[in-house]
């Protein structure tokens, strides 16, 4: 499948039903986390421990049914249909697209993670591994995860969902609403809990993205004051996250082709400096 469309347009309008719901709950989460953060933690903690300890299987399942989809689809007579229709052209070249799909995945995530996260595995590896900290057996099992959590592996549950929403809305003609994406299992009929999808997607994205702002900003800020000694606290978080959300209104109200594209491609740029400097004054 290509990455083309046409000149479909979505009309913008508020969903109040679908709006309100999951902006409620979310702010009755922050009040409670501020009200008694003990209790909030504990309950949070409580409720990941019980749908990992019961639904692990499920995680693991779908993230390789996804990547089995993306590999048929791209062989099979299905990677030659067109989205947008056979007339549709692309809006972007293909380096902004993979700037942009860079930036708006990984994110902040590499820069923080990809350091962080091996060096976490290899100090402390799974019980379940049976491996040494410290190991080259353990390096290995450090490595064999980043591979699993930052490559193919949610890549393909990206693109399975992205394509799902696309065709049904671009050669499908189905309604802008992420329960459309449900039509091609379960028929027309599914489109009347539209909005329940839809709020749960909603709850699901702001939730994840609360969270991912949250823990970027702190990393930020640890290194703001590690080189420039400015004290990492509530005062310097909130001024990072009232900069990084300034940026991502502003490019988000540009449109794609501008703002997103334009930060996307320098955003892009910096990480390829940086992965140079890295190479070459590194330690070896």
């Amino acid at each position: 499948m290509g990455h083309t469309m046409d000149e479909k347009t979505v009309k913008l309008t508020l969903r109040k039903g679908v709006f309100f719901p999951p902006w409620l709950l979310l702010v009755a989460m922050v009040i409670v986390s501020l009200a008694n953060g003990d209790a909030f933690l504990l309950g949070l903690n409580t409720v990941t421990s019980w749908i990992l300890n019961n639904f692990a299987w499920a995680f693991n399942l779908t993230t390789l049914a996804c990547v089995a989809t993306v590999v048929y689809v791209y062989f099979s007579p299905l990677g030659k249909v067109r989205i947008g229709g056979s007339k549709a052209r692309p809006i972007m070249n293909y380096m902004n697209l993979v700037w942009i799909t860079l930036c708006t995945t990984i994110a902040a995530g590499i820069l923080f993670w990809a350091c962080a996260e091996p060096m976490y595995h290899l100090y402390a590896p799974a019980v379940a591994e049976g491996v040494e900290a410290g190991s080259a057996e353990a390096a290995v099992f450090a490595m064999k995860t980043m591979f699993l959590e930052w490559t193919w592996s949610p890549y393909a549950i990206y693109t399975v969902a992205t394509l799902i929403f696309t065709f049904v809305f671009y050669n499908m003609n189905q309604p802008y609403s992420m329960g459309s994406a449900l039509v091609p299992v379960f028929g027309d009929k599914i489109k009347k809990y539209n909005g329940a999808v839809d709020v749960l997607c909603l709850f699901a994205l702001s939730a994840g993205v609360a969270a991912a702002l949250g823990t970027g900003a702190m990393n930020i800020a640890g290194g703001v004051e590690k080189v420039f000694g400015i004290k990492s606290g509530m005062v310097s978080w909130g001024v990072i996250i009232a900069v990084i959300a300034a940026a991502f209104i502003l490019s988000s109200i540009s449109g794609v082709m501008n703002g997103i594209r334009i930060l996307s491609s320098i955003n892009a740029k910096v990480y390829m400096v940086l992965l140079l400097f890295v190479f070459i004054l590194g330690p070896i």
